[in-house]
């Protein structure tokens, strides 16, 4: 499988490149950090990781990747852009929202670490927090509330480690979900 970059053209217009590196693969199975469009794989490949899950329909290329991973697929990445990314604004990619945040779960459910149930923790992050705006630049939240978000995650840290905490990346879809720009 062969990874570059992707440039991603957003329904307001704006772009913005994205270079998944090495460690994107370290932690493909709770954060993807791919764009479909800027990936390549052989087919040999795909045969032996079985066909795509069409029950999922936003996270079926991910679950797909996981497997690649998990049948230890060969990864290469270049820096070079390979691909554009378009986002309509109507989209199932831009309004997905809570099914993003479902197929997410599910996902990760599959794959994850601690046997899949980090997934159960960024649920609760997603519905506790993320929902009411503290991931949000500058929190929307209230000052309580964040001040909780914060404990939270200092104590979560502890247990789980940094990686998996702040690897947390639904936003997007609380944003969506919430019908604010998902891109920013």
């Amino acid at each position: 499988m062969i990874a570059g970059a992707c440039e991603r053209v957003y329904p307001d217009g704006t772009r913005a490149v994205t270079r998944p590196g090495p460690a994107a693969l370290a932690h493909l199975t709770w954060r993807n950090e791919f764009d479909q469009p800027s990936l390549f794989w052989r087919r040999a490949l795909m045969e032996r990781a079985g066909p795509l899950d069409t029950g999922l329909r936003l996270a079926f290329d991910w679950d797909l990747w996981c497997r690649f991973k998990r049948d230890n697929a060969r990864f290469a990445y270049t820096p070079a852009l390979i691909a554009r990314y378009h986002f309509p604004a109507g989209s199932l990619t831009s309004t997905g929202g809570r099914a993003h945040a479902e197929e997410s779960f599910e996902v990760i459910r599959r794959h994850g670490p601690y046997r899949g149930r980090l997934a159960y923790l960024y649920r609760w992050l997603y519905r506790r927090y993320d929902l009411t705006g503290c991931y949000d630049s500058p929190p929307a939240c209230g000052r309580l509330r964040l001040a909780e978000h914060r404990v939270v995650r200092r104590v979560l840290r502890a247990v789980a480690g940094r990686a998996l905490v702040d690897g947390y990346n639904w936003g997007f879809a609380s944003k969506q979900e919430r019908g604010l720009p998902w891109w920013r």
